[in-house]
């Protein structure tokens, strides 16, 4: 996805995104909004949920901005490029993704609005410790009785949490042990018989693991085929602010090399150095080429899902060894936070786990 290649609406996503970042994320700026408990600017999130970018992903009879995928990843492509460390994937995308396609009709008129306001945040709760990205393995139970249900077991890896006020939270049966039998619900964050323990993950943002006992949940009527197309919109938007980030940081590197100088000349005109950052040119092509076909694919199709797990174990491992390339080239420096090289590393190794690895997505390709 190239920039000559938007449409009007989507010029207008990129440089609102741009104008905030603009304004807003100098480097100090950036550590001084991982620093604080939240890991996040509450006045730039707010900036962006005024400028309606928080409705991209949701379709527009529920209130949403059309909802197509180019305009979302546009979006999130500009978010990655200006290394925002704001939540935006995990509720406006995962949680707002996730509602419409599991939700009911009243489920989603509750959330929608809030999320697209940026006040009522809702987060996934689906993985768990012996999972290994099998997103089938599930090991939570519910019980329903006159038609009230009952959540047990144990999540981790739950993103956006320093804003999240409910939950989607997937359990089978607690009768059965198939896979088949997975259903999805909504549970309050405050909920007397839950127990979060927060942390931050590697690109200082913060997350949570849940103890659920008998927590009482609200079902929703979305299938576990359902959900799976919702992961695999979702993984586009992650592939795209990858994309970003990529973008990022091959230009900063570049900048850098042409500048820098060793033995009485630039990086830049040692010819092994041309030839590493032309490898590494050549693989952010290809993935902006992949990001395409992602973009072009069915993700609610079993064909369009495959297509999307082999393209993103594509951008995942080009995104990490890119960035890996852009640190070795910084020298020391490069892994510090002091440059905005290693804050991009380590958020690519966030997004490069986002349901699955790049392992795991080459094997259901394959």
């Amino acid at each position: 996805m190239y920039e000559n290649d938007l449409a009007e609406e989507q010029i207008i996503i990129d440089q609102t995104v741009q104008k905030i970042a603009k304004n807003f994320y100098s480097s100090d700026e950036h550590n001084q909004y991982l620093d604080n408990e939240h890991g996040f600017s509450s006045e730039v999130w707010n900036i962006l949920s005024e400028s309606g970018l928080f409705a991209l992903s949701l379709s527009e009879d529920i209130s949403g901005y059309s909802g197509t995928i180019k305009n979302l990843t546009t979006f999130m492509k500009a978010i990655g490029k200006a290394l925002f460390v704001e939540p935006v994937l995990s509720s406006p995308i995962i949680g707002a993704t996730m509602l419409e396609s599991l939700g009911s009709d009243s489920q989603i008129e509750e959330f929608s609005s809030g999320i697209i306001a940026g006040d009522k945040q809702i987060s996934l709760a689906h993985s768990e410790k012996r999972a290994r990205y099998n997103s089938k393995f599930v090991e939570s139970t519910f019980t329903e009785n006159d038609g009230e249900y009952k959540l047990t077991g144990q999540k981790i890896f739950i993103l956006g949490a320093s804003l999240t006020k409910h939950l989607i939270v997937s359990a089978k049966p607690a009768t059965s042990n198939a896979s088949n039998g997975i259903r999805f619900f909504i549970v309050d964050i405050n909920h007397e018989r839950l127990f979060p323990q927060k942390y931050r993950l590697t690109d200082g943002s913060v997350a949570m693991d849940l103890d659920l006992k008998d927590v009482k949940a609200e079902l929703m009527p979305g299938t576990f085929d359902d959900f799976e197309g919702a992961a695999a919109k979702i993984k586009i938007a992650a592939c795209a602010e990858s994309i970003g980030i990529m973008e990022r940081l091959f230009e900063d590197t570049l900048e850098y090399v042409k500048t820098r100088e060793q033995f009485g000349r630039p990086l830049g005109k040692f010819q092994v150095i041309q030839h590493r950052l032309a490898d590494k040119f050549a693989a952010l092509e290809l993935s902006r080429s992949h990001l395409q076909r992602m973009i072009d694919s069915d993700p609610t199709s079993a064909s369009g899902q495959n297509q999307i797990s082999g393209s993103r174990a594509f951008i995942s491992k080009a995104s990490s060894e890119l960035a890996e390339e852009a640190v070795q080239l910084h020298g020391g420096m490069g892994i510090t936070d002091e440059l905005i090289i290693g804050r991009g590393l380590k958020r690519l190794l966030v997004l490069s786990t986002l349901f699955g690895d790049s392992a795991q997505e080459l094997e259901q390709f394959s």
